[in-house]
């Protein structure tokens, strides 16, 4: 036999033995249970509690971090604002302090999300109800926020360990999203305080009325003056859903009025 026969029978043999190989894996990975396949049957009440927790949770996050300009805990000046029709008190941020730009970056409008999404997620986790052995520690949740035009996402690692004898298993992954204007909001009312600043000697309250409605936006505005000082605040809504974006405005000065 010449040496090409030799290479094409050596050829052969190893195509065959890695087709054996491989059917015997594909087989045996058949004949092993899915740890993930038994998590869903077994644990699919609790994985289905988790997620919607998570899908109200950002619900809610987007309603309190609206309603106080894209803040859950306002890092910074505020008033603390009631408005007779949203039926609660609210922290309003300054935007604009005489001629200080302090409007939130989307880093941190981001931050101040996945902040929200913990605690409101953290306030489901009393799971007494079901009939599991489950432990979590809530230090260890971790959330990360992606915020866009059209869309808010958000994805949790829970480290809910639901414990059964020797065996352990974690829930851990899971992702919600939510279409919603809130970073269009977010935005005009950063454009409205960058331009209340380039015109700081001139406050023109029907300007701005009138040119939020050219956008198809209601504008609200409520005032505090104070021997000190001038607040405006704003609150605005899109005609389009139920959301009301806050942030203020505050002009200091020395005379008394």
């Amino acid at each position: 036999m010449n040496k090409r026969g030799q290479v094409t029978i050596f050829v052969i043999i190893a195509i065959l033995v890695v087709a054996i190989v491989a059917i015997v894996i594909i087989f045996w990975t058949d004949l092993i249970p899915q740890k993930e396949d038994t998590v869903t049957r077994e644990y699919a009440p609790l994985q289905n509690y988790m997620q919607s927790c998570l899908e109200q949770s950002l619900a809610d996050v987007i309603y309190i971090n609206s309603i106080q300009g894209g803040y859950y805990i306002v890092d910074g000046e505020f008033i603390v604002y009631n408005d007779n029709d949203l039926y609660v008190d609210s922290l309003v941020p300054y935007y604009l302090i005489n001629q200080q730009l302090l409007v939130p970056s989307e880093e941190e409008l981001e931050n101040q999300f996945s902040y929200g999404i913990k605690e409101q997620f953290g306030e489901c986790l009393d799971l007494s109800e079901f009939e599991y052995n489950i432990s979590y520690d809530y230090d260890s949740i971790r959330v990360n926020s992606d915020i866009r035009e059209n869309v808010i996402r958000v994805e949790l690692d829970s480290s809910i360990h639901v414990n059964e004898g020797e065996t352990s298993v974690i829930l851990k992954n899971f992702t919600a999203e939510q279409t919603t204007s809130y970073l269009e909001y977010y935005n005009f009312a950063k454009y409205l305080a960058e331009k209340q600043k380039a015109d700081i000697d001139t406050l023109c309250l029907s300007c701005l009325v009138k040119e939020t409605e050219a956008r198809e936006y209601n504008l609200y505005l409520d005032s505090v003056v104070s021997k000190d000082s001038y607040i405006l605040i704003n609150t605005l809504n899109n005609k389009k859903d139920d959301l009301f974006f806050g942030f203020a405005y505050k002009f200091e000065y020395e005379d008394e009025i």
